[in-house]
């Protein structure tokens, strides 16, 4: 659904093949504990499917960013299905988080780079001047006009 970018590990790489290599006698998995059941993330999944009001007003601003798809950098942007439905989902999600059960135009902004970015596919030159998926996104979240 998003893509986050973690990017390289700080400090001394030696070290990190160190722990790696003592995982078999001391595995870090054993130090993982369950925060939710399958149960209980369905359950939330079903709330936010059934519960989150998207308005149409946050709906056609989401259905906005489908102007990437015409950027002349572009030969592939966001589908409706592979982006922007998804861009909704996350979109919602976040609404959950911030306490809410309604979508803002904020919720969306928040998680539009993550969502869209890796699903844009750049013109070959473009790519090659360094400009990244997640760079369109960015300049159309300033540019596409936010509801009131």
């Amino acid at each position: 659904m998003i893509r986050i970018r973690l990017g390289y590990p700080g400090g001394d790489e030696v070290e990190l093949l160190r722990r790696r290599i003592s995982w078999r006698s001391n595995d870090p998995t054993s130090q993982v504990r369950t925060i939710l059941s399958g149960d209980e993330l369905m359950a939330i999944r079903e709330f936010i499917e059934g519960q989150v009001i998207v308005s149409d007003d946050v709906m056609r601003y989401i259905t906005g960013f489908n102007i990437i798809r015409r950027d002349p950098r572009v030969i592939a942007g966001p589908s409706p299905r592979g982006g922007l439905m998804i861009l909704m989902s996350v979109g919602r999600a976040m609404a959950v988080i911030e306490g809410r059960d309604y979508v803002i135009p904020d919720d969306i902004k928040k998680v539009a780079i993550e969502t869209l970015g890796h699903r844009i596919v750049l013109k070959p030159e473009v790519s090659l001047e360094g400009v990244s998926g997640e760079d369109i996104v960015r300049e159309y979240i300033e540019k596409i006009p936010v509801p009131k």
